[in-house]
């Protein structure tokens, strides 16, 4: 089951590419999610997979894969 991202307040981090997961490291962050790339929002299914954009604290927004990113501070 994953979580989604819904809301304000979500903070995510960010796996570096070509980097294990598992490692300390190989996380960036923290970014603000901003939407779902298809405008669906939270589905179980296929979940991991979809689109999400992000956006760092320059304001600079990116595209980024949701098993690639991990939930860093929630306040809702």
């Amino acid at each position: 089951m994953f979580e989604g991202f819904e809301g304000e307040g979500i903070k995510v981090n960010m796996c570096k590419l070509g980097i294990k997961k598992n490692l300390v490291g190989s996380w960036e962050g923290p970014y603000v999610f901003v939407v779902y790339k298809d405008g669906k929002g939270f589905q179980e299914q296929n979940e991991g997979g979809k689109t999400c954009t992000i956006k760092d604290m320059d304001k600079k927004h990116w595209e980024w894969v949701k098993k690639d990113l991990q939930i860093y501070h929630y306040v809702g």
